[in-house]
């Protein structure tokens, strides 16, 4: 078992889940099924900016780069993140 994966970890669950605090893990599962910054902010009632500022910390944790490679990322893991 790869060492990132805990026998609690879903075997199909993105690298480093449980790395993520669980306002970062529902802003993911959020962006993979296709809300803007605008809607995640009005989701969680934060200013676009805060939600701007989880992005850029999922992007760190993740080695995602940029918007277009979180979104992508999550797009990949979308039936995982939206299942779980």
């Amino acid at each position: 078992m790869p060492k990132h994966v805990s026998a609690s970890t879903p075997p199909d669950a993105p690298p480093d889940w449980e790395s993520l605090k669980p306002r970062e893990q529902l802003t993911l599962r959020l962006i993979a099924e296709g809300l803007t910054t605008k809607d995640i902010a009005a989701h969680f009632c934060l200013s676009e900016s805060a939600v701007t500022d989880i992005r850029r910390q999922l992007s760190g944790k993740l080695g995602q780069k940029g918007s277009f490679n979180l979104i992508h990322f999550a797009l990949q893991h979308h039936a995982f993140l939206c299942a779980a």
